[in-house]
């Protein structure tokens, strides 16, 4: 393989808790019950439209809401156990780095840079970067082709079923799974080819590769 693609919440960064609160702090303002973590979780592994589809009508309004209420969090994201791990290994195996995320360009840049991971990245794709996002394949297909890797030479890994379905849609070498908020069974069916436990295993898997 040539080319590491990652996603980065869940995969490589903890960044959840701002975008359960001020997802929950929109929901409760447009009258709706707030929802649990894990939910939240999920909800941001399905793809492009999960979490504005929750806000019905008045969805420009409370994504504005959600964005300026997720920015004024306090807690900063934090590596996850093995990303580093990870990102180094694919370097040192003279792969190139990817990251594709569903979260603003900006603020998928700012937080790789905060947790000291973007010296391992070569390329980052966040929402707006294509026509769709994921589960669509365009965001892999774009991340192959602005580093010249074909699609069969990437590796996707990721924690939601939209990495996986992209992953899939791309014809990506490899899809792996990172299990969390969905079951293997569940990453398995979205078009998994393998599925970890998290980021170290992952390392551990392309090492022996």
């Amino acid at each position: 393989m040539k080319l590491l693609v990652a996603d980065l919440d869940g995969t490589l960064i903890d960044a959840f808790a701002p975008i359960v609160y001020a997802l929950n702090a929109v929901l409760v303002w447009l009258g709706k019950p707030p929802m649990r973590y894990e939910a939240v979780v999920r909800h941001t592994g399905l793809g492009s439209g999960s979490i504005k589809r929750l806000f019905g009508e008045r969805e420009a309004e409370a994504l504005a809401r959600f964005y300026a209420l997720h920015d004024l969090y306090p807690e900063p994201a934090r590596a996850l156990p093995g990303a580093e791990a990870l990102l180094a290994c694919a370097r040192q195996l003279g792969m190139r780095v990817a990251v594709v995320t569903n979260k603003a360009q900006a603020r998928a840049e700012a937080q790789l840079a905060r947790v000291g991971l973007d010296r391992f990245v070569d390329a980052v794709l966040g929402l707006g970067s294509t026509a769709r996002a994921k589960p669509a394949p365009d965001p892999v297909l774009a991340a192959c082709a602005r580093l010249q890797v074909p699609p069969s030479e990437t590796i996707v890994v990721g924690d939601g079923l939209a990495d996986m379905q992209a992953a899939r849609a791309a014809g990506a070498g490899w899809a792996v799974g990172i299990a969390g908020a969905f079951t293997p069974q569940e990453l398995y069916e979205a078009g998994a080819d393998a599925v970890a436990r998290d980021a170290r295993e992952v390392a551990a898997w392309l090492k022996a590769r």
